[in-house]
């Protein structure tokens, strides 16, 4: 929650700076007649937003081949409702950055929704695991955000 306000008020203050940049390109004499809100919101949509849409982009795209290596890091730290989604972050080559949610169901009644940030590599057999972190879980100790957040 901490990761996503954090987010919300850096793309607050980019946002500013871009729109404030934006209208002072405009003529000095039509400055006074143009009214400044709809150039901060446009900014404001496409910082916050741009990169959810460049991670559902790659998702889309390169999800399919990636699934079992994903859903076997949910196996080993025995996430016992399984994945519940994952996103492609990042992809250079033949490597590619993962986050992915699980949903786990605590002995209290209460579920979880562990956050893991994986790296893949592809091998001969498809995408396998290189290395993974555990970003949030309350069961497993981590306490972190990523970026953009997911939770």
């Amino acid at each position: 929650m901490i990761g996503s306000i954090g987010y919300f008020l850096a793309a607050l203050v980019i946002a500013a700076l871009i729109s404030g940049f934006w209208v002072s390109l405009r003529p000095i004499q039509n400055r006074g007649d143009v009214n400044h809100w709809p150039a901060f919101f446009i900014s404001l949509l496409l910082v916050a937003g741009g990169p959810y849409l460049w991670v559902e982009a790659l998702s889309r795209q390169r999800s399919a081949e990636m699934q079992d290596a994903v859903a076997s890091v949910l196996e080993s730290e025995k996430v016992n409702e399984g994945l519940r989604y994952f996103r492609v972050v990042s992809m250079r080559g033949d490597r590619a950055r993962v986050v992915a949610v699980g949903l786990e169901r605590e002995t209290t009644g209460f579920t979880e929704r562990p956050v893991f940030a994986i790296t893949l590599v592809r091998g001969d057999d498809g995408w396998e695991v290189e290395d993974y972190t555990v970003v949030h879980s309350l069961s497993r100790n981590a306490d972190g955000a990523s970026l953009p957040p997911y939770w």
